[in-house]
């Protein structure tokens, strides 16, 4: 939806800008409140530029300079040091150097913008390319074009809808950015600690050397490539996740499909209730912690050939090993364990389980091992085993059943208990 923003002009007249998105909307209108406070108290000093040389700015101690860009057409230039703000009508199209404590708020005006060291603030509803050195702090809120925010500096990156690209890839360690994705954006991390609240669909978000952090709703097909350093990933739906050498958390809010291809580095996934989540590692390094909680889950390293702990939850929770030596954990709720190939573990422990578990692919290499129930647990629940079809089931002193799926006698497993 575009809103339109009122800014002082020159000689009492006004510019009206378009202005699209929330994050837009709102810096636009934070600067248009500025510029008319400033000119309530009779400090706004205003000049308007059509070409030439840029008028020099008032050098009247405490008043706030605009200068305003009202033709349509091309216009390149450096801003004057001494300037606060830079307005630019609808319809411009404006290259321009900006400097330290510069204001650009942009309508639907196409804008190039080069900043320097020191704080920048650019808002703009048009097709921007913004670039930022290293030293600068910018607070950038971009409209619905096809934008592109390059930043070496740390700030605030709000590209808007539409297809941008939003790079921190030349940003030192120490840097902080919190990059706002709305759109199908290319958001690429670098040395310093990136942070993405990515609410769009189709998302490409790259990782860096430094700490990175996606959150949001991102809502389908959000691809995150971890790097060196570490990452955090608030999950949304439909996600795809490829590891890297640095260690990767991964949080499910609730309904998340999510798939991580994991790689030398660690790798922790917490589910939510309604998950579904993959965890693939071909590569033989690296490991997983895969920890359901509350609700009906499903955890799945069938594509695993590294070690994987596989964990339930409160509900319903399906385990799904893969080929290496795998533990897998029941929880309180019935859960269905498939141990995959390797020589699997499974624990059921004492005072959490209670439900009705199914075991599939238990073979004489795995071991399962009831936690907490005392040494002679085992030997009592496989004398009682009741064989029916091609299945057995044992039964616990807590009523907890235990179903292997296709075995018919437990002659031969590795059952114990402590």
């Amino acid at each position: 939806m575009t809103v339109s923003v009122t800014v002082p002009g020159v000689g009492g007249s006004v510019v009206t800008l378009a202005t699209t998105g929330t994050a837009n909307q709102f810096m636009s209108q934070t600067v248009a409140n500025l510029l008319a406070a400033a000119q309530a108290a009779g400090t706004l000093a205003t000049q308007n530029f059509a070409g030439g040389a840029v008028p020099p700015p008032s050098l009247i101690p405490g008043d706030v300079n605009e200068l305003t860009v009202t033709i349509p057409g091309a216009l390149s230039f450096t801003m004057p040091a001494g300037y606060q703000a830079l307005t630019l009508g609808d319809g411009s199209s404006t290259t321009v150097t900006g400097n330290s404590g510069l204001a650009v708020i942009a309508g639907a005006a196409t804008l190039t913008y080069t900043g320097a060291a020191g704080t920048q603030t650019v808002t703009g509803a048009g097709t921007s390319d913004v670039v930022l050195p290293a030293g600068s702090t910018s607070f950038i809120t971009l409209g619905s074009g096809n934008d592109t925010i390059i930043s070496g500096g740390s700030g605030t990156l709000a590209g808007g809808g539409g297809n941008n690209y939003i790079s921190v890839a030349s940003a030192p360690g120490g840097t902080s950015n919190w990059v706002i994705s709305d759109g199908t954006d290319t958001v690429v991390a670098g040395a310093g600690q990136t942070t993405v609240a990515a609410y769009g669909a189709g998302a490409s978000i790259e990782g860096g050397s430094g700490s990175l952090v996606v959150g949001g709703s991102h809502t389908g097909n959000t691809t995150i490539d971890a790097a060196s350093g570490s990452s955090t990933i608030w999950g949304g739906q439909a996600n795809l996740v490829n590891g890297g050498s640095g260690s990767v958390l991964f949080i499910g809010l609730g309904n998340s499909v999510t798939t991580m291809n994991g790689a030398s580095g660690p790798a922790t996934i917490y589910g939510s209730a309604g998950d579904n989540l993959t965890y693939n590692n071909a590569s033989g390094s690296g490991s997983a912690l895969m920890a359901a909680f509350g609700g009906n889950e499903t955890l799945n390293a069938a594509g695993s050939n590294v070690a994987v702990t596989l964990s339930a939850g409160s509900s319903n929770t399906t385990l799904i090993g893969g080929s290496a030596n795998d533990m897998l954990i029941g929880g309180h709720g019935s859960d269905s364990i498939i141990t995959g190939a390797g020589s699997d573990t499974v624990n059921i422990y004492s005072g959490v389980s209670g439900g009705t578990n199914i075991i599939a692919d238990f073979t004489t290499a795995d071991q399962l091992f009831l936690t907490g129930y005392g040494t002679t647990e085992a030997a009592k629940a496989v004398a009682g085993a009741v064989t029916s079809g091609s299945s057995t089931t044992i039964t616990l002193s807590d009523s907890t059943k235990i179903t292997f799926q296709g075995i018919t006698s437990l002659t031969g497993y590795h059952i114990s208990s402590f």
